[in-house]
């Protein structure tokens, strides 16, 4: 006789499969860009009706001209675009497992037991540590004469800080460890999957300088590890923001 009054438990849902989950990156990408074009064409409204049509125009003449106006709009556009990013994520994890969707991204709590947690508080005592001494040297050595005196705009310094620390986290963890990750390692055993994030992620922070990839790889490879060992996405947005916010800080301390 079935039980009464005790709902069944919810089933996990199934990744998807590489190559679909190749696809529905593509998709994800197409909804964040979509998501910033929408959120310019209400700002340009919202201007509109706001200033009227000479106020509005004015604003478009200036923003050609003022390099600093022009830096706070591409600033406030890549946040939009990190809000994208996550909503668009956040949305194929729902569509594809419904009540489930947490597991999809694992945005769940992390694994209990003393093990799990050494192993991820290890993990972020020595990230840290290798960040704060290697960034702390670099700006040390750079010639004092060469450096280039940071924003002093608050409105600025607000928007960096926050695409640094909030947005640029939580979206790429979302992306990275949560939706790929998981995809992967449920077709995969954990050393594939592993590396091919650490490649994804530290492919797209690429530059031609190739300084970055210095302080990239590390971090790539330790928020793969935190996720392999906590089984959630949670530590590693706590790990990738107060990675990025010892950067901020440090080099803010030299200009």
């Amino acid at each position: 006789m079935p039980s009464v009054g005790i709902d069944a438990p919810t089933p996990m849902p199934q990744p998807l499969a590489p190559a679909w989950l190749a696809a529905s990156l593509v998709a994800i990408a197409a909804a964040a860009v979509l998501f910033c074009c929408l959120v310019a064409v209400l700002s340009t409204l919202g201007l509109f009706a706001s200033f009227g049509t000479d106020g509005a125009t004015d604003f478009l003449q200036q923003l050609k001209f003022d390099r600093q106006l022009r830096t706070q709009v591409g600033a406030a556009t890549v946040s939009a675009a990190y809000v994208g990013l996550a909503l668009a994520t956040l949305a194929a994890a729902w569509l594809r497992g419904g009540r489930g969707w947490r597991d999809l991204v694992a945005l769940r709590p992390m694994r209990s037991g003393r093990t799990a947690w050494r192993d991820t508080l290890g993990i972020a005592a020595l990230t840290l540590g290798y960040i704060a001494v290697t960034t702390y040297a670099a700006e040390h050595a750079r010639d004092r004469s060469l450096l280039v005196t940071g924003p002093t705009d608050m409105v600025l310094i607000s928007l960096l800080v926050g695409n640094l620390v909030v947005l640029a986290p939580i979206a790429e963890e979302l992306v990275f460890r949560g939706w790929i990750y998981t995809a992967l390692r449920r077709s995969f055993s954990f050393w594939p999957s592993y590396l091919v994030t650490i490649a994804l992620f530290a492919g797209i922070h690429w530059d031609a300088s190739h300084i970055r990839i210095v302080q990239v790889l590390p971090l790539s490879a330790a928020l793969g590890l935190m996720r392999e060992r906590a089984g959630s996405i949670k530590p590693t947005i706590a790990l990738h923001a107060t990675y990025n916010l010892v950067i901020v800080a440090i080099r803010l301390a030299f200009t």
